[in-house]
């Protein structure tokens, strides 16, 4: 399970590398952009508070971050910068 989540880690690591992304939803100003994701990094970060090992903190927040964003309707997409 470990390796597993290891594995995952790099890979996202190693793709992030290769091209920006940014969360977008049709029609959202930036402000309410930035508001969005403060708020679900809030969110994840509170729900994960209790969990000792950072590995598993840091997985978990990052999977929690992400499932808000997209409930709320953003899609991550690539950008050019």
């Amino acid at each position: 399970m470990k390796n597993t989540k290891i594995l995952i880690l790099t890979s996202l690591i190693t793709l992030s590398a290769c091209a920006a992304m940014e969360w977008q939803k049709p029609n959202m100003t930036e402000q309410q952009r930035q508001q969005d994701m403060n708020e679900c990094r809030y969110d994840a970060s509170k729900a994960t508070a209790s969990i000792i090992n950072g590995f598993d903190a840091g997985f978990q927040k990052g999977t929690l971050y992400r499932q808000c964003m997209e409930i709320r309707g953003y899609k991550p997409m690539r950008v050019e910068k």
